[in-house]
């Protein structure tokens, strides 16, 4: 079922998109993905939510890179900053909701009638619109799904394959990519921050730290960060 009002009157992609993506809800128990609720929250506190929209910037590179080496590049980065994100909120079920909705948006995107030059073009710019957001706990999946979908796409084939058999689209990334992830926390956090550096978003990570404590000033609202916390 699709609310009459979300189907575009003018776009016939973006219409095609959205049925697909509601047509595969239907299907995907058949395959083996279970649907599931985001239980993501610490994607709309200051550090979860940091690390996921530069996770969306190094997507967004990898995306637009041509050089193969580059594409494996910043999806590497992609990865280590969700492996340290994911290893600070341990309660988290990213992949699983990844697995339910970027995977129902992924198809949606490959079956609605635009060419993979066209729809790498659009995920870009729809990475950086959630780029710029602070809420991202219901939303992130239908983003990376794709995200990562297509940049799959362009290093291996067969990976679809992989998530039938309950694979999580970063282990099917980092065993395409090559990567060993470091050996502990601090290491981690020492190649989060080379990836800060690398991309110059240092303002980036300041501006959003003072967003959301103007937020908590205005609401009342109080944050218990993880013994971790993200610092640069």
């Amino acid at each position: 079922m699709a609310m009459w009002n979300a189907l575009s009157p003018d776009d016939n992609n973006a219409r095609n998109r959205l049925l697909v993506h509601e047509c595969w809800h239907a299907k995907q128990q058949s395959v083996g993905i279970m649907p599931v609720m985001t239980q993501n929250t610490h994607l709309d506190q200051e550090e979860g939510n940091i690390l996921m929209r530069l996770e969306l910037m190094a997507l967004s590179r990898a995306l637009q890179a041509v050089d193969l080496q580059e594409i494996k590049s910043y999806t590497t980065d992609a990865l280590l900053l969700r492996h340290y994100r994911q290893a600070l909120f341990p309660n988290n079920n990213e992949n699983e909701f990844e697995r339910h909705e970027g995977m129902a948006e992924y198809t949606g995107y490959r079956l609605c009638g635009m060419c993979d030059l066209e729809i790498r073009k659009q995920l870009v710019t729809d990475l950086e619109t959630y780029a710029g957001k602070t809420a991202l706990a219901n939303s992130f999946a239908y983003i990376t799904g794709p995200a990562y979908g297509f940049t799959l796409d362009r290093l291996t084939t067969g990976w679809i394959g992989k998530v039938r058999t309950g694979e999580a689209l970063p282990g099917i990334a980092a065993e395409t990519s090559g990567l060993t992830y470091p050996p502990d926390t601090l290491a981690l956090h020492v190649a989060v921050s080379g990836i800060v550096e690398k991309y110059n978003a240092g303002v980036f990570v300041a501006a959003t730290k003072e967003a959301f404590k103007e937020e908590m000033l205005e609401t009342g609202a109080c944050y218990r960060y993880d013994r971790h916390y993200f610092r640069i």
